[in-house]
């Protein structure tokens, strides 16, 4: 049987990473990561499915008896897809369902039926209410949603949460009441385009008092010094994640304990310098560098750095080979001239260097092959050549790859890409849009 369907790049969206792997898939899928329209000549083969601005879904999926991912993408203005009428029910094996751009009132009723079903990722999709048998799903584990949702319906074994609230009305008390419900859950990301409400925020403390600790705990947007007291009873003491820049030294004590710690917001304190010096040692924190206060991130055992328009790449780099305790390193912007020397960056696991247009990529090629412990690297597509050029055998170390492209200017073909991994067998090596 043949069937027309529209493959999708499904790096599009943060919340479809997973998605993006295909490497596990028989040709001729597993290498169209662009938007074509295909024919599937045995839909058996099929393991990640995503249709493009289908309109309505009411194709006989069915037949797609090995499908472990489904992502469904409407379009981005008119929201058009309306509709999910397909019987999902058939799709046995499913794992990981995702809705994109939709103006669905519901979903689909026959989910408690997919015993495998363990991610649900709803992005774009005003919906207020979850089905009621939502608490039928005994295998989902994850939940992503991005629209005011007014409950959550009661689930005894949903692990991880993320609600992104992208109007202008705060998360409901309805919402905030039910996430006592989640007896299982284990991780909480609260993302919002706006200002969190510290009343709202208050609430959701005091429900989380009542469950068992978090493992994991984030804020994408920061929070007011009052907020930060009243969530400290339910900091998560495996990773937390906050942004607040309004603190004062005496407030970290609250982190004690915490083993990783994401703290961006601290870049913006004024008194950046002493809050760094006496934050309780985690053993991982995260967190942005400024180039005057650098001493104080030389006394962390394991350093995760953003660093973003600095000055001086040379003193940079110098800094940098200061802390010991680097490990991972993302160069969002190093300075006027693009470029800064990276050797002596012994202990350095993973680095990511998405905007690297000028650079000599020889010599970074170089600088990296460098590095004994470099395991992850991503960067963006203009150091193929020189990667491609390298003596084999120059990067055995490194685990995996990313080439970041951005589509509108450029393609990989498929040559290249193909002689990539050819260059790096042992690399697990992937390709994705910025």
């Amino acid at each position: 049987m043949r069937i027309s369907i529209l493959l999708a790049l499904a790096s599009l969206f943060p919340a479809l990473a997973a998605i993006a792997q295909t490497d596990d898939l028989p040709p001729p899928l597993g290498e169209q990561r662009i938007y074509r329209s295909i024919e599937v000549e045995n839909p058996l083969e099929v393991r990640r499915l995503i249709l493009e601005n289908p309109g309505g879904v009411n194709s006989n999926l069915e037949v797609f008896e090995n499908l472990r991912e489904l992502s469904i993408i409407g379009n981005d203005y008119d929201y058009e897809l309306g509709s999910i009428d397909a019987d999902l029910s058939r799709l046995t094996r499913l794992e990981v369902l995702s809705v994109i751009n939709a103006n669905l009132k519901s979903l689909p009723a026959n989910l408690d039926q997919l015993n495998r079903l363990n991610r649900i990722t709803l992005w774009n999709v005003p919906l207020q209410t979850l089905p009621a048998n939502f608490g039928e799903m005994r295998g989902l584990r994850n939940l992503s949603l991005n629209y005011q949702i007014t409950e959550i319906p009661q689930h005894d074994h949903l692990e991880h949460l993320e609600i992104e609230c992208l109007s202008d009305v705060p998360y409901s008390a309805r919402m905030i009441e039910s996430l006592g419900g989640l007896t299982a859950l284990k991780s909480l990301r609260l993302n919002t385009n706006r200002s969190y409400d510290d009343a709202a925020l208050k609430a959701i403390s005091m429900q989380l008092q009542k469950m068992k600790p978090l493992e994991r705990l984030s804020f994408s947007h920061a929070i007011s010094r009052k907020a930060f007291i009243d969530l400290a009873p339910v900091f998560s003491k495996e990773f937390l994640e906050i942004n607040c820049s309004e603190l004062q030294e005496g407030d970290l004590s609250f982190l004690m304990g915490t083993k990783h710690l994401k703290t961006y917001g601290l870049a913006a304190a004024k008194t950046y310098k002493s809050l760094l010096g006496s934050i309780p040692r985690p053993d991982t924190l995260s967190a942005y560098y400024k180039h005057e206060d650098s001493t104080a991130l030389q006394r962390f055992n394991w350093l995760n750095l953003e660093v973003n328009d600095v000055e001086g790449n040379n003193a940079c780099a110098a800094e940098l080979r200061k802390m010991s305790g680097l490990r991972s390193l993302t160069l969002s912007k190093s300075g006027n001239d693009d470029e800064m020397p990276l050797k002596g960056l012994k202990e350095l696991l993973t680095l990511s260097l998405p905007y690297i247009s000028d650079w000599d990529f020889k010599t970074l090629a170089a600088d990296l092959s460098s590095l004994p412990q470099l395991s992850e690297l991503e960067v963006s597509s203009g150091i193929v050549n020189a990667l491609l050029e390298s003596p084999r055998g120059s990067f055995a170390h490194l685990k995996k790859l990313v080439i970041l492209f951005d589509s509108r200017y450029e393609t990989v073909s498929e040559e290249t890409r193909t002689a990539l991994r050819m260059q790096y067998p042992n690399t697990e090596v992937r390709f994705e849009e910025y």
